[in-house]
């Protein structure tokens, strides 16, 4: 009875091999096809034709590829160039709030003596989110 089932197990699975196979072998044989008819009219008009041929395609080849390169060429420019720009803006902001910050931090130490620098500080980031100096309220 083993053996029976053992047998059936296999069978099934040399039908789903034999199904992927004869998949892979109808896609060779068209290809092989395609193949024959290309070569019969590669014999028909010539070696000189399949020489041309194969620099018309090597040509398409290269400009593909060189029009891919020139396409991540330009977006690398755009993303760097926007990448430049928000970094100085970046930085122009944080040089603006630390004038800020050593304006307002002896005012603000005067007025509250008791509290922390870390207290102080979250006292003076909240009144710069509000002040006209702040580049994102402008």
């Amino acid at each position: 009875m083993q053996n029976w089932r053992v047998n059936r197990v296999r069978m099934k699975k040399l039908n789903r091999n034999n199904q992927n196979s004869k998949i892979i072998i109808n896609f060779f044989n068209k290809i092989n096809k395609n193949n024959k008819q290309i070569q019969k009219n590669f014999k028909k008009f010539g070696i000189q034709t399949k020489k041309i041929l194969m620099k018309r395609l090597d040509k398409i080849r290269i400009t593909f590829q060189e029009i891919n390169k020139k396409k991540i060429r330009k977006n690398m420019n755009k993303s760097l160039m926007l990448m430049e720009l928000i970094s100085l803006q970046m930085l122009l902001m944080e040089k603006k709030f630390k004038e800020y910050c050593r304006k307002r931090l002896q005012k603000v130490q005067k007025d509250n003596p008791l509290l922390r620098h870390s207290q102080i500080m979250e006292m003076i980031y909240k009144q710069w989110k509000t002040d006209p100096l702040n580049p994102k309220n402008q």
